[in-house]
């Protein structure tokens, strides 16, 4: 991929991450790399940011004292807070499946065999995968009738919106620096407690047991 191309998805609103383009990633690390990138995001008022262990990067706003970036922003963190719905639902299954109790970081692998087991030998995972289809997000499970079609389609729908990553064959799905990066936003709205984004989200989540 070459340097234009990653500034490129960068100022789309995109997540470079070493799961779906390890090489951009690679690259990204390089001192000389982040100097040329952030100069290019600069000129539109970009920053480039990536997390702690700089396993991905995205572009943030430079100065929200620009009402016009500040609007943009609290804009898309309501878009990330309303999608926490179903990803928070989509964790519970998948973490009652595999038996697990962490919640999903970049890199973590689901089986499709291993979760479809689950759903076919346990009542409550298959009765949390059918619960999926009450979100809008989830919506087109609704027509599936059978496990082994409602599953795909779960696992399909998070890759289509770049929230896990898969082969040809769909039996591997990977967690994308995406769906780690919409998590710590997520924290971040919830510890500065920001009552405006959260209005339309908290009643639904409280009833997931998510929020106190």
């Amino acid at each position: 991929m070459s340097d234009t191309r990653v500034i490129r998805k960068l100022m789309a609103g995109e997540v470079v991450c070493s799961v779906t383009e390890s090489d951009a990633v690679d690259w990204l690390q390089g001192a000389i790399a982040k100097e040329c990138v952030s100069e290019a995001l600069s000129y539109c008022g970009f920053r480039l940011s990536y997390d702690q262990e700089e396993t991905y990067f995205y572009a943030s706003y430079a100065n929200l004292d620009d009402k016009e970036d500040a609007r943009a922003l609290r804009s898309r963190l309501q878009e990330v807070v309303d999608l926490m719905h179903p990803i928070f639902q989509f964790m519970e299954f998948v973490s009652k499946a595999n038996g697990e109790d962490v919640y999903p970081d970049i890199g973590h692998v689901y089986q499709f065999t291993t979760l479809l087991m689950s759903v076919e030998h346990d009542s409550s995972v298959a009765e949390s995968l059918k619960s999926l289809s009450n979100t809008k997000f989830f919506k087109t499970v609704r027509s599936k009738n059978n496990p082994t079609d409602r599953l795909k389609t779960v696992l399909l729908e998070m890759a289509e919106h770049g929230l896990l990553a898969t082969d040809n064959e769909a039996l591997r799905f990977v967690v994308t620096g995406k769906f780690a990066h919409y998590l710590a936003l997520y924290q971040t709205i919830v510890e500065l407690d920001e009552p405006e984004l959260m209005v339309e989200s908290r009643g639904e989540q409280q009833g997931l047991g998510l929020l106190e």
